[in-house]
C-alpha cells in the first residue's frame, strides 16, 4: 500500500461478484460503522469493538444484543478476558469491564493523543491486550507498553518503543520476555523481571522506498526459539527470540506487504499478504515454501485451521473510505496443498479474523455487520470455478493513466460473456456506466471521457474503473488530472 499518487497505476485485484451472498448466513448483527476489531467468543457471548466507538456483547448463538459500552474513539483492538473482566483499547485508553454486564471495573486514561486513531488508510488493527499471570499488557499509539494488575488497574510494568513510535503489533509473552514491534519497523524483546529491553532490531535497512513501507503491525508468535511476524514489506520474518538475529526470512517475489497475522500448525506457518494477493504455507523452521494460493483482494487478518482446511478472509484495501465498503470474501483452502475448497462473498471488506463457535464461522465486516455463517456447509462445499466467470475477461489495460481528457480501457474476452464497465469515485459513489452488453471472443476497447452520467466533467481526482463479467470483475485506480 503506497500513497495514492503511487497506487494510481496499480491494478487493484480481481474479485467475484457471486450470487452466494447470504447462502451460508445464519444471522447477522448491524452496527453503525466499520468493524476492524477481531471478535472473540467466551461462554456463548461474542465480544467486539466497532468504529462507532462502541464495544458490543451479543449472544453468539443468535446475534441478539446483551450489552454495549460507549467510548470516545474508534475501537480497533481485539479483546482479552481474565476471570470476569474483559479488556480492550480505545483512543489510547485501556478499558476493563465486567464481561457479563459491561460495568466499568477500571479505566486507564492516557493523556497522549499520538496514534490514537488510524495513522493511515491501512491502519486497521490496534494492538490487542495480552494476559500473563495477573498482569494485562496494552500497547498504545504513543509507543508505550504498560502492564496493569488485572484486578486494580495499577501499573506494574512499563516499556516503550524507540522515539515513542506507535505500537500496533499485538505483543506476545514467552519465558518472561515481552515481544512487540513499532510503526518504524523495529522489533523488541523486553525482559519483564529485569525491566529492560534486551534487544531490538530493525526489520529493514536503508531508506524506505515509500512513506507507508516497513511498519510492524501484525500479531507476533513465538514458536520454539523463533519470533515469527509479518511487516509492511515483502518479507516474512523469523528472528531468534533470544538474540533478535535473523534465522530466516522469506522474500515475496511479487512485492507488497505481509499484512496478515501468522498461524502455525504442525510446524507449518500460514500467513497472508496484501498486494501480492497470496496465502503462504512455509516450513516454520527453515522458511521453505510448501505452497501459495492466489486469492482475491487483500488479507489483513489471521488464517484459521478447520480440519483439513485453512479458513481466511479478504477485502479490498483500496475501497475503504466514504461509502465504499468494498467486497469481502471468506475462503477455505486445503492446508496440505493450497487447493481451493470454497469461497463466498460476505458483505463488505473483511479484515477481521474468522472465529468458530457452535458450527458457525463469525466475521466482522466493513459494511457494519457481524455475520455468522454455517461452518459445516461452507467447508463441505466445493465451488464450481467455471460458473463464476473466472478468466472470461483478461489482460485489462488503462491508458494514459493519469489522464486529462480521456482514458482508454482495453480488454480481451476469452469466452462469450456479458460485460459491464462502471466508473466509481474513490469514495464509492457510482459516476457512470460506460458500457453494458454481451461480447463474443475478441479484443475490445472503450473510452471514458471523464464525465458523469449526465456527460458533465467530473473534477480531478481518483476514480475506480470496474469491469464486470458475469460474477467476476477487475478494478483499476485511475487519476484524472
Amino acid at each position: 500500500m503506497k500513497k495514492y499518487f503511487i497506487i494510481a497505476s496499480l491494478v487493484m485485484s480481481v474479485y467475484t461478484m457471486t450470487a452466494q451472498d447470504g447462502l451460508y448466513e445464519l444471522w447477522s448483527f448491524e452496527t453503525n460503522n466499520r468493524i476492524y476489531s477481531n471478535p472473540q467468543v467466551h461462554d456463548n457471548t461474542l465480544y467486539f469493538g466497532c468504529n462507532d466507538n462502541t464495544f458490543y456483547a451479543i449472544d453468539a448463538n443468535n446475534g441478539s444484543e446483551l450489552w454495549e459500552y460507549q467510548t470516545n474513539a474508534n475501537i480497533q483492538s481485539g479483546s482479552a478476558i481474565a476471570d470476569s473482566i474483559i479488556f480492550f483499547e480505545s483512543g489510547n485508553n485501556g478499558y476493563a469491564l465486567n464481561k457479563d454486564t459491561g460495568e466499568e471495573i477500571w479505566i486507564y486514561i492516557n493523556n497522549s493523543t499520538q496514534g490514537e486513531e488510524k495513522i493511515d488508510d491501512w491502519d486497521y488493527h490496534h494492538a490487542t491486550p495480552v494476559i500473563d499471570d495477573s498482569i494485562v499488557y496494552f500497547g498504545f499509539g504513543n509507543g508505550s507498553i504498560l502492564g496493569f494488575e488485572i484486578a486494580t488497574g495499577n501499573i506494574k510494568v512499563q516499556a516503550s518503543s524507540q522515539d515513542s513510535t506507535a505500537i500496533r503489533t499485538t505483543p506476545v509473552i514467552n519465558d518472561g520476555i515481552l515481544y512487540f514491534g513499532d510503526w518504524d519497523g523495529r522489533a523488541y524483546a523486553f525482559d519483564i523481571a529485569a525491566n529492560e529491553i534486551i534487544w531490538n532490531r530493525k526489520t529493514y535497512v536503508g531508506l524506505p522506498p515509500y512513506e507507508t513501507f516497513g511498519m510492524l503491525n501484525t500479531k507476533m508468535i513465538v514458536y520454539d526459539s523463533l519470533l515469527i511476524m509479518g511487516a509492511r514489506n515483502p518479507r516474512i520474518y523469523a528472528l531468534n527470540a533470544y538474540t533478535g538475529s535473523p534465522e530466516w526470512f522469506y522474500q515475496v517475489s511479487d512485492g507488497g506487504w505481509i499484512s496478515g497475522d501468522p498461524t502455525i500448525k504442525n510446524d507449518t506457518l500460514y500467513i497472508g499478504s496484501s498486494d501480492s494477493h497470496k496465502l503462504f504455507a512455509l516450513d516454520v523452521h527453515t522458511g521453505d515454501l510448501f505452497w501459495d494460493y492466489s486469492f482475491l483482494y487483500n488479507n489483513f487478518s489471521q488464517p484459521k485451521i478447520c480440519g483439513d482446511n485453512v479458513v481466511f478472509t479478504t477485502g479490498s484495501a483500496y475501497a475503504n473510505g466514504g461509502i465504499n465498503y468494498g467486497h469481502g470474501y471468506l475462503y477455505a483452502v486445503n492446508k496440505y496443498d493450497g487447493s481451493l475448497k470454497n469461497f463466498s462473498r460476505i458483505g463488505g471488506n473483511i479484515f477481521t479474523t474468522p472465529i468458530f463457535h457452535n458450527g458457525q464461522i463469525i466475521v466482522g465486516s466493513d459494511d457494519k455487520h457481524i455475520y455468522a455463517l454455517d461452518s459445516t456447509a461452507f467447508v463441505s462445499t466445493y465451488v464450481d470455478i467455471e460458473e463464476t466467470g473466472y478468466n472470461s475477461v483478461a489482460d485489462p489495460k488503462f491508458y494514459p493513466n493519469p489522464f486529462k481528457d480521456s482514458i482508454t480501457i482495453s480488454y480481451k474476452v476469452t469466452i462469450p460473456t456479458n460485460v459491464v464497465i462502471v466508473i466509481y469515485h474513490w469514495s464509492g459513489l457510482e459516476i457512470q456506466r460506460i458500457y453494458e452488453g454481451d461480447k463474443t471472443e475478441g479484443e475490445y476497447e472503450v473510452v471514458w471521457h471523464g464525465t458523469d452520467q449526465k456527460d458533465k466533467d467530473v473534477p480531478p481526482g481518483y476514480y475506480v474503473v470496474e469491469i464486470n463479467s458475469k460474477m467476476v470483475s477487475t478494478c483499476q485506480v485511475v487519476v484524472k488530472q
